[in-house]
């Protein structure tokens, strides 16, 4: 074993565990004195983790539905699957009205919050066309 070897194993075992620990305990700890003391910074903490939970939990159900659909899909027969992709085309453009017309009561309500609500959402579908992108140039 030379140097070089050596130092990359004492930094996998040793090191890089303590660098972990060591953020760990001082995150935890910035979290617990933020959340004690009143202030802006307990209303952003709370904000970013709770959005950050809800993404989590949004992501993860996503990702269960995905397999459970693909499980039943694949188990359809081709008119079956034909009809469900129709009435799921149908869907999207359902969706896609709805949620325009709930953007609008919500312009009428709290035009900061639809503005925030409608960049989200473009960021979204702009990021769902780069991946359907890279799929088909993949292909």
């Amino acid at each position: 074993m030379d140097r070089k070897d050596f130092l990359k194993l004492l930094w996998i075992r040793l090191f890089r565990p303590i660098v972990f620990l060591a953020m760990a305990y001082y995150c935890i700890l910035f979290l617990v004195t933020v959340i004690y003391e009143n202030g802006t910074e307990r209303l952003l903490t709370i904000v970013i983790l709770s959005l950050t939970l809800l993404f989590s939990v949004a992501h993860l159900s996503g990702e269960l539905i995905s397999k459970i659909r693909k499980r039943v899909y694949s188990k359809l027969s081709e008119n079956a699957q034909s009809k469900w992709r129709i009435a799921g085309k149908i869907c999207d453009y359902l969706v896609l009205l709805t949620l325009g017309a709930l953007l609008y009561k919500l312009w009428e309500k709290d035009a900061i919050l639809a503005s925030i609500l409608l960049i989200t959402l473009l960021a979204d579908r702009i990021n769902n066309l780069f991946k359907e992108e890279k799929s088909i140039a993949a292909q």
